[in-house]
């Protein structure tokens, strides 16, 4: 899989290369690791302690 530039610029920037070969192995595409990524931002946002979406 390639990530298209805009894509990648705006999203990854600078993490191309590890993306491709994890959606390579995982068998993803670009929506499965932009929704992966917006899964864990979240997660990663309500653990915080002073985050108001909890």
């Amino acid at each position: 899989m390639k990530l298209d530039k805009i894509t990648s610029i705006r999203l990854f920037a600078g993490q191309n290369s590890k993306l491709e070969r994890v959606a390579e192995f995982e068998g993803l595409d670009k929506s499965d690791i932009i929704r992966k990524a917006v899964q864990l931002y979240l997660a990663e946002y309500e653990s915080h302690p002073f985050s108001s979406l909890t």
